[in-house]
């Protein structure tokens, strides 16, 4: 996106998530999506939900009804606004997934996502985060 007319960036005026990587694994997440079986995919879901199964291809798959059509959509660590006194240990509001896929038999309620890797970020500048970054001055 275009920067809009003050020369600010989108997420300086709506807000944006933080990331923690290789963390997808042994975690409780919030999932959001536009699942197209729920509201005809024209609201917002959230689903939060345990992990329960680790693949050996880097992916990992957590209860959940939300289903086609919610693929990108953030699994996020610790979301929500912390109230007055209260300590979260890590980070709020993290992104450690994306939602990847689903089974086409849709009463086994699952989803899965890839774990944030190298191939997210690493110190080479080749990693998906580390192209955004370096795309134009100021981006992360």
């Amino acid at each position: 996106m275009q920067d809009n007319s003050l020369g600010q960036k989108i997420g300086s005026v709506v807000g944006y998530l933080g990331y923690r990587t290789n963390a997808l694994a042994g975690n409780h997440v919030t999932m959001l999506g536009f699942p197209s079986s729920f509201d005809s995919g024209n609201v917002l879901h959230r689903v939060d939900s345990q992990s329960f199964k680790s693949t050996t291809t880097n992916t990992v798959e957590f209860g959940s009804d939300l289903t086609q059509e919610s693929s990108g959509g953030p699994y996020i660590e610790n979301f929500g606004e912390l109230s007055s006194g209260q300590f979260v240990s890590g980070i709020v509001n993290a992104i450690v997934g994306v939602m990847s896929y689903g089974p086409t038999d849709t009463s086994q309620k699952i989803a899965g996502s890839s774990n944030l890797d190298s191939q997210f970020t690493n110190s080479s500048k080749t990693g998906i985060l580390d192209a955004a970054c370096t795309h134009k001055s100021g981006n992360c």
